[in-house]
């Protein structure tokens, strides 16, 4: 991937990230989302980012040698 593609692909994370919240109240607000269809979705997604493929990659310290 090129710099340009992997800045188009963060700036689009950074957008989902602003515009999920705003389609889940948006829905909420015209009752097409209940409380528990909310809860179910946060459930998914908190089951997703536990996983360990998504997990920060541990820094290494430059001042260490590799073992």
């Amino acid at each position: 991937m090129s710099g340009a593609e992997i800045g188009m692909a963060l700036q689009t994370l950074e957008w989902l990230a602003t515009s999920i919240p705003k389609w889940i109240e948006a829905a909420k607000q015209r009752g097409e989302l209940t409380e528990e269809q909310e809860a179910q979705y946060q459930a998914r997604q908190a089951a997703v980012f536990k996983a360990p493929y998504a997990q920060p990659e541990a820094v290494s310290d430059a001042t260490k040698p590799d073992v």
